[in-house]
């Protein structure tokens, strides 16, 4: 147990007000570990090892989440750890990608077999839809893991597994899923194994340091916190963070996949911050560098990878009881936010017509320094949407933003919100030519129109495009459904299904429909791209009659050749989505009802329902563009798709009031898998304090006129172009690419000048 010193962190005034000293050294502390060799088996032996043991499982057929626990039983006990002595939070082992690595070859064998008995086509392979298994976007239950604490879990397992066998052997039935309870037993009593080594490591760390006093006593005091959690639920902000800190790192590397949410902040930590302060364990200002700390080693982690598969948390928003959740709290982990300017983790803020003024001038604070981190998303929006799937309003209220934009519901939601997507373009595209994909002559969608080689009148077209629609988002949610049956068997998950009491109540892992909420995401891109190519066709063929359908096909399957005037013409053209146009709003309007209503509640293979989204991230918008041909609205083919709720990129001219007056014409209650508008801002209109009022007035006016999600970029256009040229000059210039922050120099060239083009419009 640890001894009073765990609560004496603050007042050893040494160890705080260097983390600027060591901030380098803290971003690049996954590069170049250096583990105890001591400590554990090397990874050769760990790889042979583990090897043998799936071996022998499968041998004996033992289930996929018994071989999965043992692994972890593996890893946790005999993996090489490592000690960081300037750094508070402890959670580094080489499990050398053990575990990631059967999940990979488990998925290529379950998926073969599915694919095999496919004799249809791949929606992927002419950018019409996309299907694949998701792992990644999940949230656990936090607050069951703060308030009971590693050994309060596995008491919860196992009275839950005794429970169940008690149930079975009066009913006469097998309890659980076969190894279920098992796994999570065995999982749990290896992660308090190996925050115990971990607190050893430290200890032995401290011991050896004769020098370095700040080191020595750092170590100490983690050791001790350590100590601490491994027996009892945190009580400290210290031992909160550290405790979450372990869980994430595990569940991200080796339970599920990346783009995982670390939670509502301001929810989960607010308490241990005010206990901390009312007993004067901390300081403020000692708090907000503990989450200096704790922030720079989330970005550190995702940094191996990428930004755009980095940690997300958010803060507001309303609680259970519906009033705000903004507290003193909320003010210092965005203020520590800020101060790091660091593209990980992702942030995201919860609004509602109750959030304080405060928060929201913060915000628009940031996004006039450009620190561009954030998403905004509207609470009222998310609980009228999750009504719709059939999820009360206290449950709704603990939605976490997923991966980008996506919200499901912590701790009772296992939402797959990444699983599939369709393309609206395409499916224009496919009206046209009779469900023929232009670029591969394959015959990607349905047959439409008989021999004529047209649709006598603009009605007909629409309905042709809505039956496109209708059959890329059944093939899309056919494919998922297949790939849901084996998601058991690919993923078993135990550590995140040992936090939903949902699945301890079945016995069932949460993937496998275990958790309360089973639903699955279906994403609905490129609405700009559909709406101005749709708006076209009926201006070009049935209002001004300039040509017959026919010859428009003609135009689009040779990419506008021999057109270049009519397509300018076209372009030019006002009537475009993001000009609070009436034609294409019209469109925009009747087409997002009817692609909601194709998708929403449609069952899923988990117990759940499909839930639809409406935006596109760029890896999207590039390559679905890459395999689309030409379309109505003068893009030619292979070129980028529109991105998100967005215009057509350069097609908003009206300005960012005419762009909002669009984007609200849209029912977002019918998309609970989520929406985002981004907005490129000239620095000129943040100026004084008219210009961040405006903006305010601006992300209020969005959200009480029913909008979901808005972020922002701002630029001048000179800056951006300067960048390009002279990358050396802006190392540090951030861009919000989508649901993620990058550098601008770091993007390849065709995103650069896609930003561009953007800012000269702004």
């Amino acid at each position: 147990m640890a001894d009073r010193s765990t609560f004496d962190i603050g007042v050893r005034q040494m160890l705080w007000g260097n983390f600027d000293k060591i901030r380098d050294h803290l971003d690049n502390q996954f590069k170049n570990i250096i583990w105890d060799t001591e400590s554990g088996l090397s990874p050769e032996e760990l790889t042979i090892k583990a090897d043998k043991i799936v071996r022998t499982m499968d041998e004996q057929n033992k289930p996929r989440n018994l071989i999965v626990a043992e692994l972890y039983r593996l890893i946790l006990t005999e993996a090489q750890i490592a000690a960081d002595p300037e750094d508070w939070f402890a959670d580094k082992i080489n499990h050398c990608g053990i575990i990631k690595k059967y999940r990979n070859k488990w998925s290529r064998q379950e998926l073969s077999e599915i694919n095999a008995r496919q004799s249809g086509w791949s929606g992927s392979v002419n950018g019409s839809w996309r299907a694949t298994p998701d792992f990644c976007h999940t949230c656990p239950d936090w607050e069951r893991i703060l308030k009971s604490g590693l050994t309060g879990l596995l008491e919860q397992i196992r009275t839950e597994k005794a429970r169940a066998e008690e149930n079975s052997i009066s009913s006469g039935l097998q309890y659980g899923n076969e190894g279920f309870f098992e796994a999570c037993e065995v999982v749990y009593e290896s992660v308090i194994h190996f925050v115990e080594r971990l607190a050893n490591k430290r200890r032995k760390a401290a011991a050896s340091e004769k020098n370095n006093t700040d080191a020595r006593e750092r170590m100490t005091l983690s050791a001790q916190c350590l100590e601490k959690i491994a027996v009892s639920p945190p009580s400290t902000l210290y031992e909160a963070l550290q405790l979450s800190y372990i869980y994430y790192e595990l569940h991200d590397e080796m339970d599920t996949d990346a783009l995982d949410s670390m939670g509502g902040f301001d929810r989960l930590y607010s308490g241990y911050f005010e206990s901390d302060l009312e007993k004067g364990l901390f300081t403020y200002e000692q708090e907000k560098e503990l989450f200096k700390f704790f922030f720079v080693k989330a970005g550190a982690s995702a940094n191996r990878f990428s930004s755009f598969l980095g940690h997300s948390f958010y803060i507001g928003g309303i609680g259970p009881s519906e009033k705000d959740i903004t507290s003193p709290f909320t003010y210092m982990v965005f203020e520590a936010y800020e101060e790091l300017r660091a593209i990980t983790p992702k942030i995201s803020i919860r609004m509602t017509d109750k959030s304080p003024d405060r928060l929201l001038s913060a915000v628009v604070t940031g996004i006039r320094d450009k620190n561009i981190h954030y998403v905004l998303l509207n609470d009222n929006v998310a609980v009228k949407s999750f009504a719709r799937i059939g999820i009360s309003a206290a449950d709704a209220c603990r939605y976490a933003p997923i991966g980008c934009y996506e919200p499901a519901v912590s701790g009772l939601e296992v939402g797959c919100t990444g699983a599939a997507g369709i393309s609206i373009a395409k499916a224009v595209e496919l009206a046209i030519h009779n469900g023929v994909d232009p670029l591969t002559g394959t015959q990607a969608g349905i047959r439409t129109y008989k021999n004529t080689g047209a649709y006598e009148t603009f009605e007909d077209f629409y309905d042709a495009v809505k039956k496109q629609t209708a059959y890329l988002a059944e093939a899309a949610m056919d494919n998922v459904r297949l790939y849901e049956s084996r998601y058991g068997r690919i993923c078993p998950a135990p550590l995140f299904s040992g936090t939903l009491a949902e699945c301890l109540k079945k016995g069932k892992g949460a993937f496998e429909g275990g958790a309360k909420y089973n639903n699955t995401g279906l994403g609905c891109y490129f609405i700009g791209s559909a709406v101005d190519s749709i708006s076209a066709v009926n201006k070009l063929v049935y209002i001004d009659k300039e040509l017959s359908f026919p010859e428009l096909a003609d135009i689009l399957k040779n990419n506008w050749e021999g057109h270049e005037l009519l397509r300018r013409k076209i372009m030019a053209d006002h009537d475009k989505w993001g000009n609070n146009a009436d034609c294409p709003d019209r469109i925009a309007m009747g087409l997002s009802q009817f692609i909601s209503g194709l998708i929403l509640n449609k069952p899923n293979g988990r117990g759940g329902v499909f839930k639809p989204n409406l935006y596109a991230i760029i890896i999207r918008v590039m390559d679905f563009g890459k395999k689309t041909g030409a379309l109505p609205d003068g893009r030619k083919a292979h070129e980028p798709l529109s991105q998100n709720l967005d215009a057509v990129l350069g097609m908003d001219r009206d300005g960012v009031t005419a762009l909002i007056n669009s984007a609200v014409k849209v029912d977002y209650t019918g998309f609970p898998n989520g929406s985002v508008l981004d907005v490129m801002l000239h620095p000129s209109v943040l100026k004084g304090k008219e210009g961040m009022e405006s903006v305010k007035g601006l992300i209020r006016t969005y959200f009480s006129r029913g909008g979901f999600g808005i972020q922002f970029n701002v630029f001048d256009v000179d800056i951006l172009r300067d960048a390009q040229k002279n990358p050396d000059r802006y190392s540090t210039l951030q861009v919000r690419v989508c649901g993620w922050n990058d550098f601008f120099v770091n993007l390849p060239s065709e995103q650069q000048d896609m930003f561009i083009k953007q800012a000269d419009q702004a």
